[in-house]
């Protein structure tokens, strides 16, 4: 399926609530912090509302009914293409991303089998079967011809961390990782607080409702960065362009196509080749399997020793690195109410396989639910170069 990707560029500064609930007995001191990269149904829904802004929509309530749109074709065809509901209930839409761009370059989560001494990097991979609390099952370590001199636990991780395109598709096919291949997110964004003061309903300040939040500003001085997303399936519809609300407290980002073929800025799409021999997959998205969503911890102890479908092949987990598992709902502007908070696999997992896949080492696949959102978007990769 071909991909048009489009940028969001921010206007002032960006806020996307996490899913922990706002205290008013906390103290104001103790920010609300910002998710980011931004979660994909904040950004499903903006792109959802500047399709249909930009194809005869009014704006008001919903565009199912033809009322709310210029004319009762409009409201069909937004309705069979953008859907009529909180996602999955995105119509014939698909989604990529969000992904971090700087200067024309994607970036994406630094793979989480790395660790660092100072600019040293080392892999984790595959270790032994040993007896855990899980049962019998297959842990990661070090490569053996690594030799760090601190311990492990005072190593830094790969979590905050990001690769450019280019140099993940070397990694990934078995290039050593140097320390000028990685970015922290000082290098895209800072956090700034911003304090704010709760109203009644006649518009005045409430006594003792002060709160902070952490807001995300992006570098915009000699570094261009924006956030760029995949869609496909919106048909015949017009590209959106211009001024949006995005996240909350009514910020703002400008949309706007970006006019390069989709496989100059991504990754070629994994097609089935029994020469090709993929031993570890990165989530370059957060990945969501439904099965184990009730219990957020259960999405990381699931994994060793999981068979899943990747690509529409069975591929069966032997262990993982990953961290912990991430928490977000989302805004349904239909029923004017907050969606279900689940549980996802964050970006930057590596999954490696008991037995090798058929899949050219950088190109991406799909696992999980919910992957026409954006969820589960995997890049394979091999241990071994050549």
């Amino acid at each position: 399926m071909e991909y048009s990707f489009f940028s969001l560029s921010q206007i002032d500064s960006w806020f996307f609530k996490e899913s922990r609930a706002m205290d008013p007995n906390e103290s104001i001191h103790s920010p609300v912090e910002s998710l980011f990269p931004p979660p994909m149904s904040t950004t499903i829904g903006v792109m959802r509302y500047a399709f249909a802004c930009a194809n005869g929509w009014k704006g008001l309530k919903t565009w199912s009914k033809p009322v709310n749109c210029q004319s009762e074709q409009a409201s069909n065809d937004l309705t069979r293409v953008l859907g009529d509901g909180p996602p999955p209930a995105i119509g014939s839409l698909r989604f990529l991303g969000p992904f971090l761009r700087k200067n024309g370059k994607l970036y994406f989560p630094l793979p989480l089998h790395y660790v660092a001494e100072k600019e040293q990097w080392y892999r984790y991979v595959p270790g032994p079967r040993v007896t855990t609390d899980m049962g019998l099952t297959c842990l990661p370590q070090l490569e053996n011809n690594a030799a760090p001199t601190m311990p492990l636990h005072k190593m830094a991780s790969a979590s905050g961390h990001f690769i450019a395109k280019d140099d993940l598709e070397r990694v990934v096919s078995g290039a050593p990782l140097t320390g000028n291949m990685v970015f922290s997110a000082s290098d895209f964004w800072e956090t700034e607080q911003r304090i704010g003061l709760g109203r009644t309903e006649e518009r005045t300040a409430k006594d003792g409702a002060l709160y902070t939040t952490s807001h995300i500003r992006l570098h915009d001085k000699q570094e261009e960065v924006d956030i760029v997303v995949g869609v496909a399936g919106f048909e015949d519809l017009h590209r959106p362009e211009g001024l949006y609300t995005y996240g909350g407290e009514g910020r703002l980002a400008y949309i706007a196509p970006i006019d390069v073929p989709s496989d100059s800025l991504f990754f070629p799409n994994a097609v089935k080749d029994e020469a090709k021999k993929a031993t570890f997959a990165v989530a370059l998205s957060p990945v969501y399997l439904e099965s184990t969503a009730e219990n957020a911890a259960t999405n990381l102890h699931v994994l060793p020793d999981m068979a899943c479908q990747i690509n529409g092949t069975v591929a069966n987990i032997l262990t993982c690195c990953t961290k912990e598992p991430l928490s977000f709902g989302g805004w349904d502007s239909k029923s004017w109410q907050g969606t279900q908070i689940r549980s996802y696999i964050p970006a930057g997992t590596v999954l490696f396989f008991k037995d090798p896949l058929p899949f050219a080492p950088a190109t991406w696949g799909e696992m999980g639910n919910n992957a026409e959102c954006g969820f589960g978007s995997l890049l394979f990769g091999t241990l071994f170069n050549g």
